[in-house]
């Protein structure tokens, strides 16, 4: 599995590696920060981090799903995909913020997500502890894990566990 980062900055791949058991993400990471894509690059699912700039005329790799704010929502039509996701604050977004009190957030889920593996995700409301974070970044990761088949109910403890070093080898960026 190849997933494909455009962020800034690195903070959803340094959450990913720092977080995560490597059973829940077997696979290739390819860490992108700013364009060029490969050409007739394809990636499994390619997630556009919160913040991202990008060109009018940056190609963006095929790929089966696409995560992306919802202020970029028009990029979706220039990315050779069967679904596209995305995060935001809109009622038209497909993951969004909906309560940011206390010492959690409430990310709602507001239409059906489907899967890599075709797997639906319906209609709920994540209640997930809040970290350091900003819900922005919240939102893609939640997003992003839903999508690759992360149970609803498991994001709580990994948005609220305790960091673990990297494993050498485990989920390294690709060049």
């Amino acid at each position: 599995m190849t997933i494909g980062l455009w962020e800034r900055g690195g903070a959803i791949l340094s959450w990913l590696c720092g977080r995560l058991p490597a059973e829940v993400l077997p696979g290739e990471f390819l860490s992108i920060r700013r364009p060029p894509f490969p050409a007739g690059g394809q990636v499994d699912v390619l997630l556009l981090g919160p913040g991202v700039s990008i060109a009018a005329d940056a190609p963006l790799p095929a790929c089966r799903r696409l995560l992306l704010p919802g202020e970029l929502s028009p990029l979706a039509m220039r990315c050779q995909t069967p679904c596209s996701m995305s995060y935001g604050l809109s009622e038209r977004d497909s993951l969004s913020l909906s309560a940011a009190g206390g010492a959690h957030y409430a990310l709602a889920v507001q239409r059906e997500l489907l899967t890599l593996s075709g797997r639906s995700v319906e209609q709920q409301e994540l209640i997930l502890p809040k970290e350091s974070g900003q819900p922005p970044l919240q939102m893609a990761l939640a997003l992003l894990l839903l999508v690759l088949d992360t149970p609803p109910e498991a994001l709580p403890a990994l948005f609220g566990g305790e960091r673990r070093p990297p494993q050498a080898g485990a989920h390294a960026p690709s060049p």
